[in-house]
C-alpha cells in the first residue's frame, strides 16, 4: 500500500491514542468541522475497533474514510470532510457503514441537523449546570450525570461553551442515548438528552 500522505495530504492531524472511543470521535468530529470541504484529517488511534466505529459515525455527517495505514502499535485513519460512504481500508477489514444515502451538505446544514433547536422544552429529571466550564468539562459532567436519571427520563445540561451543543449529540449517539435538542437561554444553552439504557 502506498503511504496515504502521498495521495491524501492531511490538512490537520490529531493524536487520540490511549483515549476513549467516545472522546476520539468527539475530537475527530470537531477537527473535521474546522476543515474546508474536501480537506483530509489524519487521526492516530491504537484501538482496532475504533478503525471501524470512527468512520461509521463520521460518515453519517457527510465525511468519508479515504485511506488507512497500519504500523507497529498504531493505526492512522485519513478522513475527508464531505464525501460519502467510507471505503474499505486495506488490511483492516473495514466495511462501509450501513445508513441513509449520503449527500453533500453545507457545514451549516450539518450543524443544524446535529444541534436541533427546540420549540418545546422537555421536562428534565435532572439538571447539570456546567456554565463556566470549558470543553470537555460540560461533556464529562453529562457523562457522569446520565446515570442519575432513570431510563426514559431527560437530563438537561446548561453550558455556555459553544462546542457543547455539538459534542453532546455525538456522545449521546455513540453510547445509545437520545439527543433531543437544545434551547437558547440568556448567554447559555440548555441541552437535553433522554437516557435510553
Amino acid at each position: 500500500m502506498s503511504h496515504p500522505k502521498d495521495n491524501f495530504p492531511a490538512a490537520a492531524r490529531i493524536d487520540t491514542r490511549g483515549q476513549s472511543a467516545a472522546w476520539c470521535i468527539l475530537c475527530a468530529e470537531r477537527a473535521l468541522g474546522e476543515l474546508e470541504p474536501g480537506q483530509v484529517l489524519e487521526v492516530l488511534i491504537n484501538d482496532p475497533q475504533l478503525a471501524i466505529d470512527l468512520p461509521r459515525v463520521l460518515s453519517r455527517r457527510g465525511n468519508s474514510l479515504v485511506a488507512t495505514r497500519q504500523s507497529e502499535g498504531e493505526l492512522q485513519l485519513y478522513m475527508r470532510r464531505g464525501g460519502g460512504q467510507p471505503q474499505a481500508g486495506p488490511g483492516l477489514g473495514l466495511a462501509a457503514a450501513p445508513g441513509p444515502a449520503q449527500q453533500k451538505q453545507s457545514p451549516s446544514h450539518r450543524r443544524q441537523s446535529m444541534s436541533q433547536l427546540l420549540t418545546e422544552i422537555p421536562e428534565s429529571a435532572s439538571i447539570v449546570d456546567a456554565r463556566g466550564s470549558a470543553c470537555p468539562g460540560p461533556l464529562l459532567e453529562a457523562k457522569k450525570a446520565i446515570g442519575s436519571v432513570m431510563v426514559g427520563q431527560v437530563l438537561e445540561v446548561l453550558s455556555n461553551d459553544p462546542g457543547t451543543k455539538d459534542d453532546i449529540p455525538v456522545w449521546a449517539t455513540k453510547v445509545g442515548h437520545e439527543y433531543l435538542g437544545h434551547a437558547e437561554a440568556d448567554g447559555y444553552e440548555r441541552i437535553f438528552v433522554r437516557r435510553q439504557k
